[in-house]
């Protein structure tokens, strides 16, 4: 039976999984108000649609579809300005822009569908943070970072219909938390 795409999903909702994993930071200071940081991460997310209409092959009105998970490489580079308020400089508050290449790796497929493929991206990210000086050489570290990531992900259902396959665009967009020493 060959479905015509655009009745089998007019919009395939999907959905992530929240995740906590370690972050390695390295920051070069290049005067004392400009610096670079590096972030260096990586993490699994469970992905899913929700409220799928399949009913052209024979499915459900309303299904939530697994479409197994993926793991990300998101290294991000991210230019940095430190502000420094108060003369005896123990808070150093500070803000940030930069860009982030995720690439998708060891995708593993869900229990419907045949296979799902992601296109590694170029992202661009903010951040705001803090530094604690403990003394001249450590401080505590505080800081939000929100990357604006979309992908292509495409959807090979040609287990359920012929030839069908389901491109779309995945909004990730996740913030990150950090605080380290």
């Amino acid at each position: 039976m060959k479905v015509p795409k655009s009745e089998l999903l007019e919009v395939m909702s999907l959905s992530l999984s929240n995740t906590f994993v370690p972050e390695l930071d390295f920051t070069y200071f290049f005067t004392k108000h400009f610096a670079a940081e590096l972030i260096l991460g990586t993490t699994k997310y469970d992905l899913n649609t929700v409220g799928s209409d399949i009913s052209a092959i024979g499915g459900p009105t309303n299904v939530n579809i697994d479409l197994g998970n993926v793991w990300l490489l998101p290294p991000t580079l991210t230019l940095q300005y430190h502000f420094t308020p108060f003369e005896e400089k123990v808070f150093k508050p500070y803000i940030g822009a930069g860009v982030n290449y995720t690439i998708y790796y060891n995708v593993e497929d869900g229990n419907t569908v045949k296979n799902v493929s992601y296109k590694n991206n170029v992202a661009y990210d903010f951040q705001v943070g803090f530094d604690l000086m403990l003394n001249e050489t450590f401080f505590i570290n505080v800081d939000a970072k929100k990357l604006f990531l979309k992908t292509d992900v495409t959807v090979d259902a040609s287990n359920l219909a012929t030839g069908l396959s389901i491109p779309n665009e995945v909004t990730i967009n996740p913030l990150i938390l950090g605080m380290g020493v």
